[in-house]
């Protein structure tokens, strides 16, 4: 994916977003990943947010990764707080069109919670992780 022209290999809205590059790739998908900066920028990208949303709704199997120097608990904080409305694309136009859809088709709120339990349960996943091999060492 082209992260400064997303839309020269996304094709994301010839009718709508669900037909776009991201939601057919991810259909083809065995496995998606998030992986979590230490600022949490995913949080914050609109595009990171509609990934994150697709994977769930086509039930892929997922996983999260963190920053090593990013505290789940903080991580977690952080996403409670989530809001598509006012996460970022880099492409205005399309920023507003891909902000268009969700309103129109699944309503930013619901997104946010779908996407709030989605990777929170990943998360928790996480943490018990590491709290097993803290427990092991």
């Amino acid at each position: 994916l082209n992260q400064t022209q997303p839309q020269t290999s996304l094709g994301l809205f010839n009718a709508d977003a669900s037909s776009s590059a991201v939601r057919v790739a991810l259909q083809h998908a065995k496995r998606f990943i998030a992986i979590v900066d230490r600022h949490r920028l995913s949080w914050s990208r609109l595009w990171c947010c509609w990934e994150m949303f697709c994977a769930s709704q086509l039930q892929i199997e997922s996983f999260v990764w963190l920053s090593h120097v990013l505290d789940p608990a903080e991580a977690q904080e952080d996403l409670n707080e989530l809001e598509t409305a006012k996460a970022h694309a880099s492409d205005a136009v399309e920023e507003q069109m891909l902000l268009d859809f969700i309103s129109e088709s699944v309503g930013s709120e619901a997104m946010d919670n779908i996407v709030r339990q989605f990777i929170g349960d990943r998360l928790r996943f996480y943490r018990q992780a590491l709290s097993s091999e803290d427990a092991a060492a």
